[in-house]
């Protein structure tokens, strides 16, 4: 077995939303370990994902620094 990770990045995030959803934002996240910039709140997307809140999340994604 390996180490899975994975680098995010704001456009890793709008771009897999865009062609998966919140199907693909969740296999995304799945990684043993993400690197993420700093100052994204993870914690608040993890927890949209978890309601599928859609609304939301398109929200939070447009709200992204470029």
């Amino acid at each position: 077995m390996g180490f899975h990770k994975r680098r995010i990045t704001y456009d890793s995030l709008r771009t897999t939303y865009k062609e998966g959803g919140v199907k693909g934002l969740k296999t995304l996240l799945s990684a043993d370990a993400l690197f993420a910039p700093p100052e994204l709140d993870l914690g608040t997307l993890y927890e949209m994902l978890d309601n599928d809140d859609s609304k939301k999340i398109e929200k939070w994604l447009k709200e992204l620094p470029n």
